[in-house]
């Protein structure tokens, strides 16, 4: 699949369009990206780690003639994709307080990086409408496309020591319930969990269990920070928490975004009890169970 590069003037017009695409946030609805003879919808898939994305050409307004009516709109789209997927990509959530948008206007990376990882896209089937009218080429996107920008360490870090002390056992991975609505800590409401690229999990004394940092690049690259699961039986889970892990239910929801989760900090002592379980966060071993994603 040839490289996307967008020139510095394309560049340019899709950085005056960044306000635009900043009405498009949203983790699962459809987003119409353009007008005109293509568009775009698309969600992310949160426990897949894809994001999956339809372009459609409509053959009559973009004056597309057979025989060559589908190679001419199999390059339509490939011509038009960062343009069409720039509002999808743009409002996906980077953390508790940003989404991706957020960054590009922070300096935290640049529009290039974002639009540069549709190369990682994989083309799932193109096939025209029963009337022939249009055409469209359905995408998937796989997330640590997108992560793999923002990770800046080459180590991963390690939690401040604890001065207490919790019985522990041998685990081979951690599952964090959230499964209801959940209080938001530090405010009077309930609200359920929202998935997001780097999510962070606090013990009860607010301390961190999990962040970006103190997970392996190599293992962010894998499967990202943590894994979400809308249940227990969920394809792939003994893949990446194993036969036997810790259990563990969320308390609160924390964050303007609502993305990051409170456990008990008896449960924290448990993870970083002994080293050996210390390293399932280093190693990315965390799944999200949360009903409804």
């Amino acid at each position: 699949m040839r490289r996307l590069e967008p020139t510095r003037a394309f560049t340019a017009i899709l950085l005056l369009l960044l306000v635009s695409a900043a009405s498009g946030t949203g983790t699962g609805a459809p987003v119409l990206s353009v007008e005109g003879p293509a568009s775009l919808s698309g969600e992310v898939d949160w426990p897949a780690r894809l994001v999956r994305f339809t372009a459609v050409i409509d053959g009559r307004t973009a004056g597309l003639r057979l025989p060559s009516a589908r190679i001419e709109a199999e390059r339509a789209i490939e011509a038009a994709l960062p343009t069409l997927a720039k509002d999808l990509l743009f409002s996906i959530p980077v953390d508790a307080r940003r989404t991706i948008l957020d960054t590009i206007a922070d300096g935290t990376i640049d529009v290039d990086s974002v639009l540069g990882a549709l190369e990682a896209r994989r083309r799932v089937s193109g096939s025209f409408s029963p009337d022939l009218s249009t055409f469209s080429v359905e995408f998937e996107l796989p997330l640590s496309a997108l992560e793999t920008l923002y990770v800046r360490h080459t180590l991963p870090s390690d939690r401040p020591p604890s001065l207490e002390w919790a019985p522990t056992g041998s685990y081979t991975g951690i599952v964090i319930y959230a499964a209801l609505p959940l209080p938001v800590r530090g405010e009077h409401v309930e609200t359920t969990l929202r998935p997001c690229l780097f999510p962070r999990v606090w013990d009860g004394d607010m301390v961190s269990v999990l962040e970006s940092n103190m997970v392996d690049p190599a293992a962010i690259a894998r499967w990202g920070v943590a894994g979400y699961a809308v249940d227990v039986d969920s394809v792939g889970l003994e893949e990446r928490v194993g036969d036997a892990p810790l259990r563990a239910s969320a308390r609160m929801v924390f964050g303007n975004g609502r993305t990051d989760l409170v456990i008990s900090t008896e449960d924290a002592r448990r993870i970083f009890g002994s080293p050996e379980n210390s390293a399932l966060i280093k190693e990315g071993r965390v799944i999200i169970v949360a009903p409804g994603l």
